[in-house]
């Protein structure tokens, strides 16, 4: 396990995607999970993470055999478990907690860049542990100088996402020390700026703190080359053919009529499944995102829609990527966009 796991690393340093060898490394480390080392676990579950190789079977073996073992790993080593397995999408609320009640007593024997991932975690899961959230908070605060910038961003999406206006004084200083950086090609740092720069505009005002040209422009193409990437995923591509074939069914509960437009751009924005009709949109949470959808969607809730928009308010709906991945057929998929879409309207 431990060589397959370091030509993952290859690859993701590389970034060279070679389908074909990462296919036969991954049946590999299927074959050898027994083997597995609780240093090999959470070393396969980060690279799969960095280079957003999401596999059910093989994340359900890991999954299983570290949730089962806890006990057998150290503190860093939880947090760092339980971000990748956050960035796959494969973390459970059941899992986090298990991770929680054992990290609660070992919160001060984390490094600051633990506790900002730690912090990332806990806020993108919309979960309530507000104790260890102001614990955690308060040594970032005192460690502020030691953070690097993915660090820096981590702490600022935290704080917006969680909407902690005690913590306003820190976003402050915290943005102050991202801006006076230069804006880095890694498209998470990007992507989360984004959001956290909208949210900023959205809800707390003025906190004195400009945002250089230099960054919302590299933040804006991120999101704009995330945009891209959807527009050749053969997941978004499936999911547009079923929602064409979406039709009004007389004598049942779907009645409305759809017409969906793929990365409109709304806001600072660009929304992967759009209904200008009806002002549904609709995104999947998948494993190419770097950050939960829980303040895009919220912010999209909150700008208002164009005037070609037949509503006044936008309904947003999101897809879980193994939710869809777990259904079975043609069938099963158009069952749960029905049942999705036919919830967001209700709302």
């Amino acid at each position: 396990p431990t060589d397959c796991i370091a030509l993952l690393e290859a690859i993701s340093r590389w970034r060279i995607f070679n389908r074909e060898l990462v296919e036969m490394l991954h049946e590999q480390m299927v074959d050898t999970i027994d083997r597995f080392t609780a240093r090999d676990i959470v070393s396969a579950v980060r690279v799969m993470s960095e280079i957003q190789l999401a596999r059910g079977f093989l994340l359900s073996r890991i999954s299983r055999l570290a949730f089962e073992n806890l006990h057998q790993f150290e503190a860093t080593h939880m947090v760092t478990l339980i971000y990748a397995m956050h960035r796959l999408r494969f973390l459970s609320q059941s899992n986090l907690d298990d991770c929680m009640r054992l990290l609660e007593a070992e919160l001060a024997t984390l490094a600051p860049s633990y506790c900002t991932q730690l912090l990332f975690v806990l806020a993108s899961m919309d979960s309530e542990y507000d104790k260890t959230h102001a614990a955690l908070i308060e040594k970032v605060a005192d460690n502020l100088d030691s953070l690097n910038l993915t660090s820096l961003v981590e702490l600022c999406w935290t704080i917006a996402a969680k909407r902690d206006r005690e913590s306003k004084a820190l976003l402050t200083q915290a943005l102050g020390a991202v801006y006076a950086l230069k804006p880095p090609r890694n498209p998470a740092s990007l992507q989360r700026m984004l959001e956290v720069m909208t949210d900023v505009e959205l809800e707390w005002g003025d906190l004195g703190v400009n945002v250089p040209d230099t960054w919302r422009s590299a933040a804006e193409e991120s999101e704009r080359l995330a945009a891209e990437k959807t527009d050749v995923s053969r997941l978004h591509a499936t999911v547009q053919q079923l929602l064409d074939e979406l039709r009004p069914e007389p004598g049942t509960a779907w009645q409305t009529e759809v017409i969906f437009q793929r990365n409109l751009k709304l806001g600072p924005y660009f929304v992967e499944f759009v209904d200008k009709t009806n002002g549904i949109c609709f995104e999947i949470d998948h494993v190419g995102r770097y950050a939960s959808n829980v303040m895009r969607h919220r912010h999209l809730r909150m700008i208002p829609p164009p005037e070609t928009f037949g509503c006044e308010k936008l309904a947003v709906a999101n897809l879980g990527y193994w939710k869809w991945n777990h259904a079975s057929d043609k069938a099963d998929q158009m069952l749960l966009l029905k049942q999705l879409l036919a919830g967001t309207l209700s709302q």
